[in-house]
């Protein structure tokens, strides 16, 4: 009994320790992706201020010449939760990233939920 309690724990702590949780430099940077119902191609952006703060925007190819941008944005383990806003419209987003935390996929919402994906160039 005492040998599969200890595997048990073992195991737990080994899946625990390999998720990685990303920081908000690890997500800092450019990725490329797909913004469904919203543009064929995408540009997001995170960079961190000199506070430490989270910040993030957005180009989508069908509208160049208005960038979006995200506010209210929380990073947990590796989720980002926020909210957008454009010139269509706002609303709000959830991104999931990787483990080695070079792309993310999830969601967008206005009034329809829409996926939206990225990867680190």
């Amino acid at each position: 009994m005492k040998l599969i309690l200890s595997c048990a724990l073992a195991l737990a702590f080994f899946h625990a320790s390999a998720i990685a949780d990303c920081s908000p430099e690890d997500i800092q940077g450019t990725y490329i992706g797909n913004i469904d119902g919203g543009g064929s191609e995408s540009e997001t952006f995170f960079e961190v201020d000199k506070n430490g703060s989270l910040g993030g925007s957005y180009v989508m190819s069908d509208y160049p010449d208005s960038p979006g941008k995200f506010s209210s944005l929380v990073l947990k383990s590796n989720k980002l939760l926020g909210n957008w806003e454009d010139i269509g419209g706002s609303g709000s987003f959830e991104f999931l990233f990787s483990d080695d935390c070079l792309s993310f996929s999830g969601f967008w919402m206005g009034t329809v939920r829409h996926s939206w994906d990225g990867s680190k160039i």
